[in-house]
């Protein structure tokens, strides 16, 4: 009985210096490992991204543990707070991937074929174009090494989100605004790589009513529908490239402007 006493009393006293601080580093950071585009997505069962979080938090632990500083906080809601952390680094980069599958819609919808569906790597339903250009997305966001970055920015997010930050002042509503202009920008880029189709789809329709009032003899639908079907496949062929290189451009200065 005085052995097993001994070891909760070993326990007790190191559970200050340890097990607190790795509870808090594996509260933010398994938020941010389910919000990663690839390691994140669905296809991934929920028990490898626990050990993922586990495995980095133990490597991670003796460069953080250091820099957490002593709050008189009670330990749920330091919890808590974390975690909101880790959702709030996750959902900045998270965006970069709903910007795909927003212009992936887009691009769909211009090229009536926003009716077939796949199965794409997350819970929600997407059109074959949002599949293909958000699993392009998630293999360049690991090609890049973007992970890595991402781990790197958790890391510093400790010097500028310490334990506790969002009940300072105004820090729910300061992540809440570069929250929603994050939002903002990522609807106005993916409107601006969906654009060229879009385009596309504004002259078939013109054209359309031209040809229509011209000859209403003519079923033009049936003759217009694979014309822009077919064209809006070999654009998307030949832009497809550099939409995926202008998207890695924007995924870099977002990771760079993810901190303060």
């Amino acid at each position: 009985m005085s052995e097993w006493l001994d070891m909760i009393g070993r326990l007790a006293a190191v559970a200050p210096v340890v097990v607190v601080p790795f509870m808090l580093i594996f509260s933010r950071l398994s938020l941010l490992i389910f919000m990663l585009p690839g390691i994140g997505t669905r296809i991934i069962p929920v028990n490898v991204r626990v050990v993922v979080a586990l495995a980095i938090t133990l490597l991670l632990f003796p460069v953080i543990a250091p820099r957490l500083s002593a709050t008189d906080l009670p330990l749920v809601a330091l919890i808590v707070g974390e975690v909101f952390v880790g959702f709030a680094l996750g959902f900045f980069i998270r965006v970069s991937i709903f910007v795909l599958s927003m212009a992936g819609a887009a691009i769909a919808q211009s090229l009536s074929l926003s009716q077939i569906f796949g199965a794409g790597i997350s819970e929600e339903s997407n059109t074959t174009v949002s599949t293909l250009l958000t699993m392009a997305g998630a293999v360049l966001f690991l090609t890049i090494g973007a992970h890595i970055t991402m781990i790197e920015i958790f890391v510093r997010s400790y010097e500028n989100l310490p334990p506790g930050f969002i009940f300072a002042n105004d820090a729910v509503g300061l992540i809440a605004r570069k929250a929603l202009a994050v939002c903002g920008d990522g609807l106005a880029f993916a409107l601006m790589l969906s654009a060229p189709f879009l385009l596309l789809n504004l002259a078939y329709n013109v054209l359309l009513g031209v040809l229509n009032r011209a000859m209403p003899q003519l079923m033009v639908t049936f003759v217009g529908m694979p014309a822009i079907t077919l064209s809006g496949l070999v654009l998307l062929l030949v832009a497809v490239s550099g939409l995926l290189m202008r998207w890695r451009s924007e995924l870099e200065a977002t990771l760079l402007r993810i901190l303060p």
